[in-house]
């Protein structure tokens, strides 16, 4: 069996009503040789292994079903870089799908490059059945459409996971391992590999579909809000990574800092999304004293503060002795939730 050129992870737990629309999205005569795609079951208690199966038996030279114990999503995806064959990479959530045309177009430019990354558009899909475009590389939008090689500092907002293919051999060489147990581990996924990408380019393809607004859904206000102290573990550790990043003189240390700081910014976004309270502001100045000398450089917020809103207000609460917080009273349900 001849290499594969993309391999697909697809994270699965408790997925049986939404996988075969994933799956489905994938299947194409002009494609599906030269996918590599594991369905990785993460102890589901439903029909996901047994769908999984099924695509399996069909197409046992592409589609692989995979069974482990409950460890969490970022455990899949370690088992999917460490397996995989393809020579890029792509994740792809159980209840999200392809745009089987927009792939196609992916994957026959794919056969011709040896980039590290390729970025793609991305669409999210509503629960009211709307969609919304999303670009994520700003204001390069006129020079991707042609797929011109990108620097990486020139890059005003990265797609994420939802439109990242990186090149297999590249998340090897940073050596990336996700945590186990933990929401949120796509920040390692979007930060870490950048300073081990030498080349990027962008195409103006939107491949994904990337479903929002789902009952119990990680990105639901109720789960950042719930979760925020488990985020704040993410956020050390890619701290410790940038410090380490630094002293040895990696690639990109300024679009890593900048990512990084967007990181930090967010996990005090998760906590000012609750109620306005006491106990919110004394978790928000906690979070601030534990990880503000883990990296001063990270705590500045100096490549985010003026264009990022969220940033602004932080830096002005820090200027008041965090009385600034209060203002959020003066917002109708507190701190805007938008995805």
């Amino acid at each position: 069996m001849r290499r594969k050129l993309l391999t697909v992870s697809i994270a699965a737990y408790n997925m049986e009503a939404y996988l075969h629309q994933a799956l489905d999205s994938l299947i194409d005569e002009r494609v599906i040789d030269e996918l590599e795609v594991f369905v990785v079951d993460d102890g589901s208690t439903d029909r996901t292994l047994e769908i999984a199966q099924e695509y399996a038996a069909k197409y046992p030279d592409s589609i692989f079903a995979v069974h482990k114990e409950n460890g969490g999503y970022g455990t899949t995806v370690n088992y999917s870089i460490a397996h995989a064959t393809g020579k890029y990479f792509k994740l792809l959530d159980g209840d999200d799908w392809f745009d089987t045309e927009e792939l196609v177009k992916l994957v026959t430019v794919l056969r011709r490059l040896d980039d590290d990354v390729v970025y793609t558009s991305y669409r999210i899909a509503y629960a009211n059945g709307t969609f919304r475009y999303a670009n994520g590389i700003g204001d390069l939008e006129e020079m991707s459409k042609e797929g011109k090689v990108v620097q990486l500092e020139d890059v005003k907002a990265f797609p994420g996971i939802h439109g990242a293919f990186y090149k297999a051999e590249t998340l090897r060489k940073a050596g990336l391992g996700l945590p186990a147990h933990r929401l949120y581990t796509d920040m390692f996924y979007n930060d870490i590999p950048l300073a081990f990408c030498e080349r990027a380019r962008f195409f103006d393809f939107c491949v994904e579909n990337w479903r929002h607004e789902r009952e119990g859904q990680s990105s639901s206000r109720q789960s950042l809000v719930s979760h925020a102290d488990e985020l704040k573990l993410n956020v050390i550790d890619l701290l410790h990574f940038y410090e380490s990043a630094k002293e040895e003189e990696l690639q990109h240390m300024t679009v890593v800092k900048r990512r990084i700081q967007s990181e930090y910014v967010f996990g005090i976004w998760m906590i000012l999304l609750a109620p306005v309270s006491k106990e919110a502001l004394r978790r928000f100045r906690a979070y601030e004293r534990e990880l503000g000398p883990i990296s001063r450089d990270i705590y500045s917020l100096d490549e985010i503060s003026i264009k990022s809103k969220r940033a602004f207000f932080i830096k002005l609460c820090r200027k008041t002795n965090y009385l600034t917080y209060w203002l959020l009273k003066l917002i109708p349900g507190g701190w805007p939730y938008k995805v």
